[in-house]
């Protein structure tokens, strides 16, 4: 089928290109619409995948300047209070869904993009909401285990890992580091695709807590 996608952006990126590109190479054609803000990807290095891109207020600079300020903002929030974790974290996605709405508007005031998307004649319903209705299986890209407790329907599952691919050797330091490490092996920290420096305290506790294990990191 021919099919639409609005792109995600960072580890939501990297998730769900593995997906489009096997959707592309099962026969199907799949575009990709996406704002000139867009960060992590750049659409003349793919091949399988189709890219519109329509132009926005926001400039790539600006979008990154917010996103790393609110994700150091949220790297430093109190976790052990639910409320106000959760308040803030309210605040941040309030933000951060003005940005996508101006996003929207950008998109659909631009008459000769939405003329081009309606003549392409894309394989989709209409809205959202008749997309979520049809949804027989929810799959949530996190795990159950970095949430505060709450109830689940049936038919929803925690997946991960869709963007691993098979192993590929280490370079010779790292197997070196590896083949050294004995018994206990090793562990693999990483602070994801957004998180690029943290306070010095911040670095303290987690290089302390890394410390009390065998394990070479």
């Amino acid at each position: 089928g021919k099919v639409l996608v609005w792109a995600a952006e960072y580890s939501h990126w990297m998730n769900m290109k593995t997906i489009l590109e096997e959707l592309v190479h099962r026969g199907h054609e799949v575009t990709v619409l996406a704002s000139s803000a867009s960060i992590l990807f750049d659409p003349n290095n793919s091949s399988a995948l189709k890219f519109e891109v329509f132009p926005t207020s926001l400039t790539k600079t600006e979008f990154n300047n917010i996103s790393m300020q609110e994700i150091k903002r949220w790297s430093e929030l109190p976790k052990d209070t639910f409320w106000l974790y959760f308040s803030q974290m309210q605040e941040m996605m309030w933000m951060f869904g003005d940005i996508i709405r101006n996003f929207c508007k950008d998109m659909v005031s631009n008459k000769k993009l939405m003329k081009k998307l309606e003549e392409a004649r894309f394989d989709r319903p209409t809205t959202l909401t008749e997309t979520m209705g049809k949804a027989d299986i929810w799959l949530i890209r996190n795990s159950w285990n970095f949430q505060f407790p709450h109830p689940l329907l049936p038919n929803v599952d925690f997946v991960g890992g869709l963007h691993c691919k098979p192993a590929k050797p280490l370079p010779k330091e790292m197997e070196e580091f590896v083949q050294s490490s004995g018994e206990n092996g090793v562990v693999v920290f990483s602070l994801g695709s957004m998180v690029i420096n943290m306070k010095e305290e911040r670095a303290n506790v987690i290089a302390s807590a890394l410390a009390q294990i065998p394990q070479k990191i």
